[in-house]
């Protein structure tokens, strides 16, 4: 069998050295035997922009192509780098390890790796079964830390999340989440095969929360400061009927929150396509909690833009929410005072933290910020 390296040109680069809860929603009975868990595919967005990345399959594996199932190469191990960006493929491939473990990057994974021709270069995918995958997610997402119901109640709103991706994936789209936070954050599987983190994925198995009669999606952030957003007012759409919105003073002991940061108008107008236009930003319309919904920025004109928007142009770990106190003006100098850090929608995960410790059960904590959802075993 010819080396890797020579089946694969361009591919395979040479080796290289406090208001009170809402109604608590039932806890569905475990089932007496337990279906597979369904699959998910997770586009590696971390690792997609970089040019290499080392390989790793420690046992045997194959190289098959997906249009056709022919086998391209195998292997007793493999050690490589990995060629990303700027490498081409004329089909797409899966690399299969026989144990179902490979590392990328330095990050371990479980499951099978997906490698399609894309648009800058090489796109990679890990195909894996949501139970597998959700360990990696709470790893990243709040770490061992966190109180047990706290994780609990993350792995069902993160299980629920994914489900209500691969519900909703079109033909054009080969993949169902990100592995970062336009989805969930996901670094691959934890190292240490046990502890707190899947005893929260294997104690919830297939629970998820349903919302007129579908996986919700359970959207969660880091820290509301006061109060969740309703999904609507941020992302649009109709109103979600269990993602309203609802007061919060759990997250209290966040660190952001509350905060202040400056910018420099010049800096602020280059960002906001006003460069030396920039005078004066204000909050236009609020929402019920108090986030902006919008700003109102003034220089030769007057022009009133999202405040999601305006957000992500400055920058989502500057601006850290919407939730803005104020807003001042010193010389050249804008000083945002604001609380909370994300979105706001959905699970507050400074809040669940804080319910947690007040003794609050995972079932208590879904039902505070998701109310009115269904508390559903699904598998």
């Amino acid at each position: 069998m010819l080396p890797v390296l020579a089946l694969l040109p361009g591919l395979f680069a040479c080796c290289s050295g406090s208001s009170s809860p809402a109604r608590t929603p039932s806890v569905p009975a475990r089932p007496a035997t337990a279906t597979p868990a369904p699959p998910i595919r997770v586009r590696l967005r971390s690792l997609i922009g970089n040019r290499t990345n080392r390989i790793e399959v420690d046992g045997p594996y194959r190289l098959v192509s997906l249009p056709t199932g022919k086998l391209i190469d195998s292997g007793t191990s493999l050690n490589r780098d990995l060629r990303t960006a700027g490498a081409s493929i004329s089909e797409a491939r899966r690399l299969i390890p026989e144990n179902r473990r490979f590392r990328l990057g330095g990050r371990p994974y479980r499951g099978t790796l997906r490698m399609e021709p894309g648009q800058l270069g090489v796109d990679l995918m890990v195909e894996t079964d949501l139970e597998s995958y959700l360990p990696g997610v709470l790893e990243a997402e709040l770490g061992a830390s966190f109180p047990p119901a706290a994780l609990r109640a993350q792995a069902i709103a993160a299980r629920t999340y994914a489900l209500h991706k691969t519900s909703i994936r079109g033909p054009t789209r080969s993949f169902d989440v990100a592995d970062d936070q336009s989805d969930q954050v996901y670094r691959g599987t934890p190292l240490v095969a046990a502890g707190p983190l899947f005893e929260a994925v294997a104690g919830t198995r297939g629970m998820i929360l349903k919302s007129a009669g579908k996986p919700l999606p359970a959207y969660f952030h880091s820290t509301c400061g006061g109060h969740t957003a309703a999904a609507h007012d941020v992302f649009g759409g109709a109103p979600i009927l269990s993602l309203p919105g609802v007061p919060c003073r759990y997250c209290e002991g966040s660190r952001t929150f509350r905060w202040s940061v400056p910018i420099s108008l010049s800096q602020a107008g280059k960002a906001l396509g006003m460069a030396g236009k920039l005078r004066d930003i204000s909050i236009g319309k609020t929402d019920r909690g108090g986030r902006a919904r919008t700003f109102v920025l003034t220089g030769d004109r007057t022009v009133e833009r999202s405040a999601a928007e305006v957000r992500m142009a400055l920058g989502p770990a500057l601006l850290r929410s919407t939730l803005i106190l104020s807003i001042k003006i010193s010389g050249s100098e804008i000083r945002f005072e604001g609380g909370g850090f994300g979105h706001g929608v959905g699970l507050c995960q400074m809040g669940a933290r804080g319910m947690a410790l007040q003794g609050a059960a995972a079932s208590d904590i879904l039902g505070h910020y998701y109310p009115g959802a269904k508390l559903v075993r699904r598998y």
